[in-house]
């Protein structure tokens, strides 16, 4: 069985001391015990409760997880740090449903692997804002220097995907996000995103045409 925990807290900052805390002694817990194939984690998802939120993805023995680790989220309710949790799972022809027979094998890789890479963020950023996903200094010239460069120097650079690969792989992340914008924001918010994007293709044709700069 697979399945889902999300935890409510009263701010953002709690759920950011949670994911820190706790969320990330997790994923090694885990990994190291074989409680479960695994775990990762999804900031602000959409909850049947308000607040700020984050919900863990577990990969296979959902309830073994849930008796294991049930005590750490008694502590942090206990210190205040989150109000709640709400349990959900789902059976594995629930998520063969979404994946389909052969991504189902994938994803139960893929996502625990999303978690670990995420840990590695927090570590370097410890105690700090995240970079901007973009330009961290648009004052700047030279080439924009932000999030998006992680993504990918490991896609196209470590992992040896090519370009073309890696814009079919952005193709998919629009989806996936433009989806998201239409649950939370509605339909109007999804067409400004589209049509941004649009001018940004147009605008930017003839400029990539002339390659990288260097050195």
């Amino acid at each position: 069985m697979f399945g889902h925990v999300g935890f409510v807290a009263e701010t953002e900052a709690d759920i950011d001391r949670f994911v820190r805390e706790y969320v990330l002694d997790a994923i090694d817990r885990v990994d190291k015990s074989g409680i479960c194939d695994g775990i990762s984690f999804d900031r602000d998802e959409v909850l049947p409760f308000e607040g700020a939120t984050v919900a863990l993805a577990v990969v296979s023995d959902f309830d073994s997880f849930v008796e294991h680790e049930r005590e750490h989220w008694e502590r942090y309710r206990e210190q205040g740090v989150i109000e709640d949790w709400h349990t959900k799972q789902l059976s594995r022809e629930q998520v063969k449903n979404r994946f389909g027979e052969q991504g189902f094998e994938l994803a139960r890789r893929l996502i625990p692997l999303g978690g670990r890479m995420a840990k590695l963020a927090y570590e370097e950023f410890d105690d700090e804002p995240f970079p901007p996903a973009e330009d961290a200094y648009p004052e700047e010239d030279g080439v924009p220097t932000g999030w998006w460069a992680v993504p990918h120097h490991v896609t196209a650079g470590n992992l040896g995907y090519s370009p073309r690969e890696e814009i079919r792989m952005h193709r998919s992340t629009l989806d996936e996000d433009l989806r998201l914008i239409a649950e939370r924001d509605g339909p109007e918010a999804v067409d400004e995103e589209v049509d941004d994007f649009i001018d940004a293709l147009k605008e930017m044709r003839e400029d990539v045409k002339k390659g990288r700069e260097g050195p």
